[in-house]
């Protein structure tokens, strides 16, 4: 019989896959929230197919499960780097990096949507500048309505 310990890996890594899976997670319970949750009634469903929808309905939890999980990764990519010169400037680069294309990208969508009449409801010009401010969840209090 061996008694000698197995190696017992750090609680704090550089990579951990597993909080990524979570974050995964997270986003699936959005997704699933906006799929079903409120769209669909429980009325004439049997037990299965109601307590699907039932549950659906705490899907919202994953933003904030998401939103926690990336400010504890964040905020470890921060102290790992913490002694090299530069770390926030680098640190704010990439983000603005990872995070800016693919929203200048669905903004330039909903632009030639909205122009070619292919939405229900198209986005005026004041929304899209509120949107590109970050402002577009409190268009109401710029008299502009969310589209």
């Amino acid at each position: 019989m061996n008694s000698t310990p197995k190696s017992v890996r750090p609680f704090l890594r550089s990579k951990m896959p597993e909080l990524d899976l979570l974050r995964g997670v997270a986003c699936l319970m959005v997704l699933i929230f906006h799929g079903f949750a409120g769209h669909f009634s429980t009325v004439g469903l049997s037990r299965m197919p109601r307590l699907f929808v039932q549950t659906t309905a705490y899907g919202w939890t994953g933003v904030n499960l998401f939103f926690a999980l990336s400010g504890f990764l964040i905020t470890g990519i921060l102290i790992e780097s913490r002694q090299e010169s530069g770390y926030y400037r680098r640190f704010y680069i990439r983000r603005a990096l990872r995070i800016l294309p693919p929203y200048l990208a669905v903004i330039v969508a909903l632009i030639l949507l909205s122009q070619a009449r292919m939405i229900n409801h198209p986005a005026g010009w004041a929304f899209i500048g509120l949107s590109l401010l970050y402002l577009s969840n409190i268009t109401d209090y710029f008299g502009v309505a969310i589209q």
